[in-house]
């Protein structure tokens, strides 16, 4: 039996230090998977192919193209890629073996939005009266 395989990109969001405020990157994780592998196991072979030393080293979810984790978007780890390719490639897209997700790291980015979590930015937060 022949297993087909998937070209799988995961974007993460990188925020870097650009001078006096913070400005957030793409950063692309690409692996080739076979279809029939799990959310989860897809996970560690993103952590293994991964090449950033800011990304994707703590605790992170798979989530469809432009999904939060306030949206619920969240892909089950029990779901097989093969399911989620049907979902998604549905439609104009039937037949194309490749797909984007989000990488949603849960300790970081999604808290950005809060004030406590957002760091400070030299010019307008460090010379701000408290």
């Amino acid at each position: 039996e022949v297993t087909p395989w998937a070209s799988v990109r995961v974007r993460f969001k990188e925020s870097v230090n650009e001078g006096a405020r913070w400005v957030t990157k793409m950063h692309v994780v690409r692996v080739r998977v076979q279809t029939n592998i799990t959310i989860e196991q897809l996970i560690e072979e993103v952590r293994a192919a991964n090449d950033s030393i800011y990304i994707a080293q703590g605790p992170f979810t798979l989530g469809l193209a432009g999904a939060t984790t306030e949206g619920g978007k969240e892909l089950d780890p029990s779901t097989t890629l093969e399911t989620v390719m049907a979902t998604v490639n549905s439609g104009s897209r039937r037949g194309r073996n490749d797909i984007t997700l989000e990488g949603i790291e849960t300790e970081k980015d999604h808290l950005w939005h809060t004030g406590k979590a957002t760091p400070k930015d030299y010019d307008t937060d460090e010379f701000s009266p408290s």
